[in-house]
């Protein structure tokens, strides 16, 4: 192989040893094997962390997927749990899916193979899909904190602007101003290649800013608009909403007979439920993004730190995760927090006709009119 002064140069730059001009042609050294070098570092599989992160990145991916599967079988599945707050949740887990089937696995292959195979348009699209699905999902939740405070303080109204079709215009709002949030990425991402053309080549999905004060202000607006802002909103909603259902019960539906005491206090029991839910899933939003929020920004205001480098690498996959793995944590929280999925979890995995030695078992459900996102409660009865 011939050896020029341009493939030297380079190669030296990549192995990061600095040598003068004078010193080319007196230091021993052949590129041949370190042309073999650079590209078996292009592959980073072997590497105990990153062999972690490949079984951790797979176990996330397979429990999201079966997850938020499971969420939209019962929404479609089941009639009774097609309420408003169980249509935005399906809104939430569309935006998840999409983290989980396009996001990681590309995600975890430009980590354990540094050259980025996927294409220009990939580029573009990964981080841009990725950052309207956490767009989605922090809108999904703002969305419901706004519901559930209306259905709360201000019932009448709640009915009239969330009624079925105002419900699919905010979804489709969420979406538009999702969209437009995370747009400047797909123009800013864009593949870059690296080496000497013909003998080594390397690509890098980059973000092209004309200054880094112009990321910096982008990533500080995204911080605002996607974190901050709809968290602090959320906590106000919910903290107005928890003072009024847990200390203010006798007020929220005056009757006073026995039996509007009795249901009253069902709706109460249920609203108090629904609650616990939101604020759980907001909570764990908050708890998996912030520190991605947190590094993301030292990275854009430290890129030049000495220890970027190892916290690009180390630091930044595992906050990465993090952030990732609340696609997968959402729908288990459905489940573990809300009776209505659990049951028609059972209901769809025991599906059939169930007979005794009398007849057959007969369930009506039924479901309190105070409340549009009340619970279905069940009778069952034996038909001779």
């Amino acid at each position: 192989m011939e050896v020029n002064e341009e493939l030297i140069e380079f190669l030296w730059n990549m192995s990061d040893t600095t040598i003068n001009n004078d010193q080319y042609n007196d230091y021993p050294f052949n590129p041949d094997l370190l042309l073999d070098d650079l590209r078996s570092n292009l592959y980073r599989h072997k590497e105990p962390f990153n062999i972690v992160l490949m079984v951790v990145y797979a176990i996330t991916m397979l429990a999201g997927l079966v997850g938020n599967a499971f969420v939209i079988l019962v929404v479609v599945r089941q009639r009774h749990m097609r309420t408003l707050t169980n249509v935005f949740f399906l809104n939430l887990t569309i935006g998840d899916l999409l983290v989980l089937i396009i996001c990681i696995p590309i995600t975890l292959g430009n980590y354990l193979y540094r050259d980025w195979v996927y294409g220009e348009i990939m580029c573009k699209v990964t981080p841009f899909l990725q950052g309207t699905a956490v767009s989605v999902s922090v809108f999904s939740m703002l969305a419901i904190s706004i519901n559930r405070y209306f259905a709360i303080h201000i019932p009448l109204k709640a009915k009239l602007i969330f009624s079925r079709q105002n419900v699919a215009i905010i979804i489709v709002l969420i979406w538009i101003a999702s969209f437009g949030a995370i747009s400047p990425l797909l123009f800013v991402n864009n593949v870059t290649t690296y080496g000497v053309p013909g003998i080594f080549e390397a690509r890098a999905c980059e973000e092209k800013w004309g200054t880094p004060q112009v990321k910096q202000i982008y990533s500080l607006v995204m911080l605002g608009i996607l974190f901050v802002s709809p968290l602090s909103g959320m906590a106000t909603m919910y903290s107005i909403i928890s003072t009024t259902l847990w200390n203010a019960d006798t007020q929220l539906y005056p009757n006073g007979t026995k039996t509007g005491k009795v249901q009253t206090d069902r709706v109460i029991r249920q609203r108090r439920k629904t609650v616990r839910t939101l604020i759980s899933l907001v909570i764990i939003f908050g708890v998996c993004w912030l520190p991605y929020y947190v590094v993301n920004i030292w990275l854009d205001f430290n890129i030049q730190s000495p220890s970027a480098n190892d916290v690009l690498n180390y630091v930044y996959p595992l906050v990465q995760l993090l952030a990732l793995s609340n696609s997968t944590v959402n729908p288990i929280c459905y489940c573990f927090l809300t009776n209505g999925f659990r049951r028609a979890f059972i209901n769809i995995c025991c599906r059939k006709k169930r007979r005794t030695n009398h007849g057959t078992i007969v369930t009506v459900r039924y479901k309190c009119p105070l409340s549009d996102d009340s619970a279905f409660e069940s009778v069952e009865t034996v038909l001779s």
